[in-house]
């Protein structure tokens, strides 16, 4: 800005007045220069500036203390130039502009860097989804050294390739679908209204399928005769519903009836939150022990309170196979999401580590779980598991069959106990 206003002058040469301008000029001169400067500098940092009257030594200053030509800033540099990493589906175009800007501070920190070097470095900052064009650019420019230019080039019509191939595919997968909608009628060729008629009654009247309950022809379930008399005198047949469920849990292995033994497992996804106090759910059936009441309220995003009704642990299981006991987690049901503490992990001697889209959650050289970002969130995939199985054996009590079942009345439990629905209870 200042080449185009005509001020660089004063920064460039402020000790020395050229001879063709007088002292008023040149004083001028300066004064519109650090006035400009001062335009960009931010209110707080406004008034260690505001005595340089030349424009020079405020330029030496700015300089002195943001970008001094020390090994500490140099090193700081050159590791954001080498950690440079792009991320595919992002604009290629933005990721060349940060690589070009991380150059040019390391020309204006005196880092000597060959081209050869540049290049090297631009191509490492790409994925391994990239790796077809590395290997063709090195192939193609053996005999000639590849410019920096040449590579941005070609990184761009890569880019564009690319794009232009997705779509074409969508259109057509698009196209195919609608081929293969069509396909099925011109197989069948032109049918008169009266053939259309004989194949529909055809298909009506088959004969070649069975009932699922009794095990009759020609007949659905629903409109099974012996089913109806069943449910009528309270005798359903519950044979067909009979199942096993085998469960392993470490170096336990269970095996038996699905009506005696049930596992609660839940598939479900956490946020990871860096600016949570405490971990938070709505879900009061992933607790693996609760304890209701009044602890306190909860300020959401949205400016909105609402109330903590119960607190608790939660045990996941991550893709690592791993165990994560989620503690003192908040009883929220007004909230939306599944949310982690990062904070609370940290504190219970955890590590967080963030970067590159990723996140790790680490506990010594054990990594626990871990997870991508998506659309700027960090989501964790795990399964809800208490680590316990519910077991009904045959002498329960009608006390106990009365708590399971929701404090049901004496009679309904003698109704399900004659349908054989319950086992031998004792009173």
């Amino acid at each position: 800005m200042l080449e185009c206003k005509d001020t660089w002058l004063p920064v460039l040469d402020g000790e020395s007045k050229p001879e063709n301008i007088n002292a008023s000029t040149w004083d001028a001169m300066h004064l519109k220069t650090t006035s400009y400067i001062r335009c960009f500098i931010h209110m707080c940092l406004y008034n260690t500036f505001v005595d340089e009257t030349k424009a020079h030594e405020l330029w030496r200053k700015i300089e002195t203390m943001f970008q001094t030509k020390n090994a500490l800033n140099r090193v700081s540099v050159f590791r954001k130039l080498v950690r440079l990493r792009y991320q595919d589906g992002s604009s290629m175009a933005e990721h060349l502009n940060t690589f070009q800007g991380l150059i040019s501070q390391t020309v204006s920190l005196d880092i000597p860097l060959a081209n050869e070097v540049l290049t090297l470095l631009l191509l490492g900052s790409l994925p391994d989804s990239w790796e077809t064009l590395v290997v063709t650019l090195g192939t193609a420019t053996q005999q000639k050294d590849l410019t920096l230019d040449m590579l941005k080039s070609s990184l761009l019509h890569e880019e564009a390739r690319r794009k232009e191939h997705e779509s074409n595919f969508d259109h057509k997968a698009l196209v195919i679908e609608n081929n293969s909608a069509r396909g099925r009628n011109h197989a069948r060729g032109p049918q008169n209204h009266e053939n259309n008629s004989k194949g529909r009654s055809k298909s009506r009247h088959r004969k070649d399928f069975t009932c699922h309950y009794c095990g009759g022809p020609n007949h659905y379930e629903r409109d099974c005769r012996k089913k109806k008399r069943d449910q009528k005198s309270g005798t359903t047949d519950n044979k067909k519903n009979d199942s096993t469920t085998a469960a392993c849990d470490g170096d336990i292995i269970l095996a038996c009836d699905d009506a005696c033994v049930s596992l609660a497992s839940q598939e479900t996804d956490w946020i990871i939150d860096s600016g949570a106090s405490y971990h938070i759910t709505p879900y009061r059936e992933m607790f693996s022990s609760y304890a209701g009441g009044d602890f306190g309220k909860v300020k959401m995003a949205n400016h909105g309170v609402t109330e903590v009704v119960g607190i608790g642990n939660i045990i996941l299981t991550t893709d690592m196979g791993c165990k994560l006991v989620l503690k003192d987690v908040r009883h929220v049901p007004d909230i939306r999401l599944n949310i982690i503490s990062a904070g609370k992990l940290d504190d219970e001697g955890y590590t967080n580590s963030f970067g590159e889209g990723k996140w790790k959650l680490i506990k010594g050289s054990l990594v626990l779980a871990k997870c991508l970002k998506q659309n700027s969130l960090y989501v964790l995939h795990v399964v809800v598991s208490g680590g316990e199985v519910n077991v009904a054996n045959k002498d329960a009590s009608i006390e106990l069959w009365h708590k399971r079942l929701g404090h049901m009345s004496q009679k309904g439990l003698d109704v399900l106990a004659r349908k054989n629905i319950l086992p031998d209870i004792k009173v």
